[in-house]
């Protein structure tokens, strides 16, 4: 059964025999080709530019909201002046 384990995972059966977990963690530390998970790097699809456009965009729209809100609230209290 470890022959076949050995196999499947594409190593010697020593291996397998002899594994520890500190041999192991002594293995995989020892990448230093940036082929390992250190070597993810954070691929930033949004430039500056397109995150600076997004930004005046939302403030041009905020703008609009606060010009809506006080137009109603003038509407609103012109309404309560006509009532008096």
């Amino acid at each position: 059964m470890l022959q076949q384990i050995a196999e499947a995972l594409k190593v010697p059966v020593e291996a397998i025999e002899n594994f520890t977990e500190e041999g192991a963690n002594t293995y995989f530390n020892s990448f230093h080709d940036n082929s390992g998970p250190s070597a993810f790097q954070y691929n930033n699809s949004a430039p500056t530019d397109k995150y600076e456009e997004m930004v005046e965009k939302i403030e041009g729209l905020y703008k609009e909201l606060l010009k809506e809100k006080q137009a109603r609230i003038e509407l609103l209290e012109r309404l309560l002046a006509e009532k008096k």
